[in-house]
């Protein structure tokens, strides 16, 4: 895979897109015990279930995007 894509003169750099995209899903992974109390808290049932069904897919993706990272940086390292 290569590091870098060019486009309509612009050049996007993967690996840092990567790496921004993990750390939003991280960032968003983290708020997610509060928003789950929030949840419970209102009763809402099926909200908190489609909820805990994102927070799974979100931990999948995650787990993807760390495995791309760590198979570039061996690649480039």
């Amino acid at each position: 895979m290569k590091d870098s894509i060019t486009g309509s003169s612009e050049v996007i750099n993967l690996e840092k897109l990567d790496k921004e995209a993990y750390s939003t899903l991280a960032d968003w992974a983290k708020s997610a015990p509060r928003i789950i109390k929030q949840l419970e808290a209102e009763g809402k049932k099926d909200e908190l279930k489609k909820f805990k069904l994102q927070i799974k897919l979100v931990v999948n993706k995650l787990q993807d995007i760390k495995q791309i990272l760590k198979k570039n940086s061996d690649v480039i390292g």
